[in-house]
């Protein structure tokens, strides 16, 4: 489950809402309404991601969210828009529910009960380390470059590894099974 520690990284961004919007011109008060938006997509994400996991199945939901995840970081990076950068934003937040939701159910699907036990409390540890590491890495990528673009192609890289990864483990999966 290593793309978790990649997935907690690119949530981490939203904490630099605020200060993306004031160095595109929008001012921390638009960040701080963006920020507002991504926790309403946090909700809204986890109620729809557990319903299409029980549709589908785990992997398409995951799946799912980290595709809208990727349009609206592509959206928020490409956009100069007030009302587009709010809706991006609500979509950013739909990757909470990968965090939560999804990475349970993911877990269930790809470990056996014993190993679900065993695994899932370092799993979990290792996304709390991760999540208190990701605002700070992705700040210093922005100290480092004076840019939220340089940010921009490591979150695009993230997901793209991240999403790799799954699809991985999912047709590693059906290969043994």
């Amino acid at each position: 489950m290593s793309f978790l520690f990649l997935f907690v990284i690119i949530l981490g961004f939203v904490q630099h809402f605020p200060s993306l919007a004031s160095s595109i011109g929008f001012g921390s008060l638009i960040g701080s309404v963006m920020l507002s938006m991504s926790m309403l997509g946090n909700v809204i994400s986890k109620l729809f991601s557990g319903l299409i996991a029980d549709i589908w199945e785990a992997i398409k939901a995951t799946l799912i969210m980290v595709v809208i995840n990727l349009i609206s970081l592509l959206t928020i990076f490409s956009v100069k828009s007030y009302i587009l950068l709010e809706i991006s934003s609500l979509m950013y937040g739909m990757m909470y529910s990968v965090i939560t939701v999804c990475l349970t159910l993911l877990s269930k699907e790809f470990y056996s009960d014993h190993e679900y036990n065993h695994y899932f409390p370092i799993i979990s540890l290792v996304g709390g380390i991760s999540n208190a590491l990701s605002t700070s890495v992705l700040g210093y990528v922005y100290d480092f470059s004076s840019s939220y673009y340089t940010v921009f192609f490591l979150l695009l890289a993230l997901h793209i590894a991240g999403l790799l990864m799954i699809l991985h483990m999912h047709y590693q999966k059906k290969k043994i099974h």
